[in-house]
């Protein structure tokens, strides 16, 4: 992977933008250790490739890696430099390339000690002289006096930096091209400026950087610099990219009476929901593939997707995107399969233009199963591709390893912890992926093959001994209710549904007791992914106010307007994900067309679906903070006879007669009778 960049000056002025509903763009800036959020800020385009913003360090500059995979860390008091791509939240360090960050000198001699060492170049901040808006980040550098303007288009970074008036100082901009977060090291990197004078010369107090990024060539950056930004002024550039903000969150209304805070945090969710996955194709479509070759993207994909967190992202964060921009989820779909085209396997986690061994599972089979199941799928994915490329990741090993051994998985009907100690999630993941590919098969109508991966799916964990600490991120309680696709099935296990239920509710009411997000929850963990799904599960017991109870309450205290107003690691959108579903009162059955229903916590909802082409408006009547519990549900006036489930294509669908559809809660402060 390499990156190339160019680099332009102008001199510019400055207006202000608003029009943005109620918005906290500091939550997920703060959190330790596993509560480490780690959200980057900066400026970015929705779902743009360029995330240029602030990597920053603490008084001492000690390096907390695990509070900085993002760069940026709310209580740090200093800033590094200025990077212009980053990871989402992820738990692993990556990206953060291209440094640049300007100064100001009394003295050549201090210039040329910034110059040798990075460290005495940083500069203090404080959050009083800092703003960050949806494709906007301003800070004013304290040390250097200096007040710094960022905005990014899907490909460049711009910069703006107004100087305070010191006339013996010198006004430096110091490029860092080998900067990265991970490693601090490139391949190569070449600075071409001026070759007579080897310096930019200008007598302005402000001027502009444009940063053009390619992952092709030198010349594609500077084709992305022109096509994106050429050399308009910055407010041009900021008007442009915000409105392209404006347009995405436009598709939802929120009004919440009796918690304002809950409209802050949807909002908000909204917009960290729509920084990934990443547009890969540059200016005129063209991209790197996964065989490190150019291509151009097919005329029906708006954009080639990539850095998909498919372990995370396939719970709530893809299936947000299927829910209310299908065009964009088959457009995420479509590159997965152009990634088995010129990989040869499909991806477990694809960053940038190759593949990683991050997390286990091959989640992507639920992904295809979620848009097909939902029947958003278009019509130019090829369902014979898609049927070729599940069952070679099923049924036999891949060069990347998309999964462990399938043949000895097929054989024992579970992954033997002899060969791996991290069997028994392994297992479960296995059984839910061949869940989702009995869907794809029922879908395109092979009946008997679909019954033999259903048939694989009744694998379980139960018999895989020791049950103590061979698990991933994670411990027996964590992954003792992990079976999303067959909790029926899970009920059995308990031998009875009271029994189920009892173990449950101990899983979420132990869970409350612990504090603390800085180390895993030891019981229900509302930071990581494997029990994200758990609280919707006492529905299959006929538990449902159980649901309703936990999830209003992880509502109201897991996640909150504080810059740790996040659990751990967003994870590319996955936990913001999840606080929008389940605050809109549904949550998908990820792989299915399945919603279950919660605790809605706003009065009216509004989402225009499909870019406007079907309305859902969900109204919920005798909403409070008391008044958890769902009395009664309507759809299109008329009782919704399948509480509490809720189907994507029969319910959520608009027909060739309406363009809406209205969905009503009635809520009580009193369960109903069990």
């Amino acid at each position: 992977m390499a990156e190339s960049w160019c680099v332009l000056l102008l001199l510019v002025s400055r207006v202000a933008t608003s029009g943005f509903p109620p918005l906290a763009m500091y939550i997920g800036t703060g959190g330790d250790a596993f509560g480490a959020v780690s959200l980057p800020v900066g400026a970015q385009s929705p779902y743009g490739a360029v995330r240029i913003g602030a990597d920053t360090s603490n008084t001492y500059d000690i390096p907390i890696i695990y509070n900085h995979f993002g760069g940026y860390h709310y209580a740090d008091t200093y800033i590094n430099v200025f990077s212009h791509t980053h990871m989402v939240g992820a738990g692993v360090v990556d990206y953060g390339e291209v440094g640049i960050f300007p100064v100001q000198v009394d003295s050549v001699e201090n210039l040329q000690k910034m110059i040798a060492n990075r460290h005495c170049y940083r500069s203090a901040f404080t959050h009083d002289r800092e703003r960050i808006e949806p494709g906007y980040y301003q800070v004013y550098l304290d040390t250097h006096k200096i007040n710094v303007e960022l905005i990014a288009t899907e490909q460049v970074g711009v910069h703006r930096y107004s100087f305070d008036n010191f006339d013996k100082r010198h006004r430096t901009i110091l490029i860092d091209s080998s900067y990265t977060l991970a490693t601090d090291a490139c391949r190569g990197s070449q600075v071409n400026i001026d070759p007579t004078k080897n310096e930019i010369v200008a007598d302005q107090q402000q001027i502009t950087v444009y940063v053009g990024i390619s992952f092709i060539s030198i010349d594609q950056a500077r084709i992305n610099q022109q096509a994106q930004a050429k050399l308009q002024p910055f407010d041009s550039v900021r008007e442009l990219v915000q409105q392209k903000w404006l347009n995405e969150i436009s598709r939802f209304e929120v009004s919440a009476s009796w918690n304002p805070d809950a409209e802050i945090m949807f909002y908000t969710a909204v917009i960290h929901s729509m920084m990934s996955p990443t547009i890969w194709d540059e200016s005129n479509g063209v991209y790197l593939g996964f065989d490190n070759q150019t291509h151009t993207k097919p005329d029906y994909m708006d954009h080639v997707y990539t850095d998909l967190s498919i372990w995370d992202v396939f719970r709530t964060q893809i299936p947000f995107i299927v829910f209310h921009d299908p065009k964009r989820a088959n457009d995420i779909i479509h590159s997965i399969m152009i990634n088995v085209e010129q990989g040869g396997d499909l991806p477990k986690w694809p960053f940038a233009n190759g593949y990683t061994d991050s997390m286990f599972g091959t989640h992507a089979c639920i992904l295809l199963s979620d848009l097909i199941m939902k029947r958003e799928h278009d019509v130019h994915l090829n369902i014979t591709q898609v049927l070729e490329a599940l069952r070679k990741v099923a049924n036999t090993a891949q060069a990347h390893d998309s999964r462990f051994n399938p043949p000895t998985y097929i054989k024992y009907q579970y992954v033997p912890f002899e060969k791996e100690r991290f069997s028994a999630p392994y297992t479960q993941s296995y059984a839910y992926d061949d869940w989702a590919i009995g869907n794809v098969m029922t879908a395109a109508g092979l009946f008997d093959e679909a019954q033999q991966y259903y048939n694989r799916s009744l694998c379980d964990a139960e018999r895989l001994i020791p049950f103590d600490y061979r698990y991933v991120e994670g411990d027996a309680w964590h992954y003792r209710f992990f079976a999303p696709h067959n909790t029926p099935r899970l009920i059995d296990l308990f031998g009875d549904p009271k029994s189920f239920v009892q173990e449950l509710d101990t899983f979420f009411t132990r869970g409350r007791e612990w504090t603390t997000t800085k180390l895993p929850n030891p019981y229900y963990w509302p930071g990581n992914e494997h029990d994200l799904f758990s609280v919707w599960q006492f529905h299959y017991a006929n538990r449902s106010d159980l649901t309703q109870e936990h999830a209003r309450w992880l509502l109201d205290h897991a996640y909150t307007t504080k810059p740790d107003g996040i659990p751990g690691n967003d994870d590319y959108g996955t936990m913001s994900a999840w606080y929008i579903f389940s605050s809109m009162g549904f949550y998908p059955l990820a792989g299915s067309s399945t919603y279950l229903t919660g605790s809605p916590v706003f009065d009216r909802i509004t989402i225009r679906r499909n870019n406007g082409q079907c309305t859902l408006n969900i109204t919920v009547h005798n909403n409070s903070n008391q008044n958890i519990y769902v009395e009664q549900a309507l759809l299109n006036d008329k009782v919704l006879a399948t509480f509490p489930f809720i189907d994507h294509v029969n319910d959520l669908q608009c027909s060739n007669k309406s363009t809406t559809v209205q969905l009503e809660f009635f809520m009580s402060s009193t369960p109903p009778l069990i």
